[in-house]
C-alpha cells in the first residue's frame, strides 16, 4: 500500500513541476524580453509553455477535473491515506499562504493565467524555427 503513497508523492512532484514551468516560464519571458534574452524567443520554449496553461484553461472553462489531481487522489485511496479535497492549485496556495482559496480564484488565476501567456506570446512573440537544414 506504500507504494501508491509513492506514486501519489511522485504525481505531486510532477503537478509542482508543470505549475512552475507555466509561472516560471512566463516570468522569465517578460524578464527575457525587457533584458534582450535572446533565448526567450525559442519557439519550443514559447509554445511548451503556452500549450501547458492552455490545457488548463480548456480544462477549466469545459469544467473537466485536473487528471493529475484525479491520478493523485485515486493513488492515496490505494494507499489508504486521506485524500484532501480541492484543486492542486488551491491546495497548494493554502498550504504555501494559509488560507484557503476559493474555486472560482483559482478558475479565475488559470484562465487569467492563460490569457496573459498568449498576450506575452504575441506581444514578444518567438522566432519560429529556420527550415536550413542544421549542420
Amino acid at each position: 500500500m506504500k507504494f501508491y503513497g509513492y506514486l501519489a508523492d511522485a504525481v505531486v512532484v510532477l503537478h509542482f513541476v508543470f505549475v512552475a514551468v507555466v509561472v516560471v516560464g512566463l516570468l522569465a519571458t517578460l524578464l527575457g524580453a525587457a533584458l534582450r534574452w535572446r533565448w526567450v524567443r525559442n519557439f519550443w520554449f514559447r509554445v511548451v509553455n503556452l500549450g501547458l496553461i492552455s490545457v488548463v484553461a480548456v480544462e477549466t472553462m469545459i469544467g473537466v477535473s485536473c487528471p493529475l489531481t484525479t491520478l493523485e487522489n485515486k493513488l492515496r485511496q490505494l494507499a489508504g491515506e486521506t485524500v484532501t479535497e480541492g484543486w492542486f492549485l488551491s491546495r497548494m496556495l493554502y498550504d504555501l499562504l494559509s488560507f484557503d482559496v476559493e474555486s472560482w480564484i483559482v478558475s479565475a488565476l488559470e484562465i487569467g493565467g492563460a490569457v496573459l501567456i498568449l498576450a506575452v506570446f504575441l506581444l514578444v512573440p518567438p522566432r519560429w524555427p529556420s527550415k536550413q537544414p542544421r549542420d
